[in-house]
């Protein structure tokens, strides 16, 4: 079912729309940060968020990321995994308001800033495809030890 941005009630429409707002007045690294977070299934690290983002144009190292986290994270999730902190959207609601957003600034092509994003989408699938890699490697050692220890 897709996202209708009319059935949110109107109070947390209109407070998310002045979020919006205050969100593309700032720099285009900060609207990539949240609309990455937006499309992003599972918690991820600062760091990560700023090598996916990151662009020769305007590069972000992990602590310019945590800033814009900080200043958004009444939005977040802080989670700590596999020794690191890592942020997701806190609500649904919101990531699909981001999303519709994006999406209806990039139909429009009034947003260069946020064209980037398909960009971003593609490295946050090759992120996240290495990651799936990783954890089928990390199986297949420790299925491999067991075998060894029997």
């Amino acid at each position: 079912m897709l996202f209708n941005i009319k059935q949110l009630p109107e109070g947390l429409r209109d407070y998310y729309n002045e979020h919006w707002k205050r969100l593309m007045m700032k720099t285009q690294s900060r609207a990539l940060i949240l609309c990455l977070l937006a499309y992003t299934p599972t918690p991820i690290s600062c760091k990560c968020i700023a090598s996916i983002v990151s662009s020769k144009m305007q590069p972000l190292d992990q602590y310019d990321a945590l800033e814009v986290l900080e200043e958004w994270i009444q939005f977040l999730r802080e989670q700590f995994l596999e020794e690191e902190t890592c942020y997701s959207i806190y609500h649904k609601s919101f990531a699909e308001f981001l999303q519709l957003k994006t999406k209806l600034m990039q139909a429009k092509s009034k947003l260069g800033d946020i064209q980037q994003l398909g960009d971003i989408q593609k490295r946050l699938s090759n992120y996240t495809d290495r990651l799936l890699e990783q954890v089928e490697q990390e199986e297949t050692e420790e299925d491999d030890e067991d075998g060894e220890e029997e």
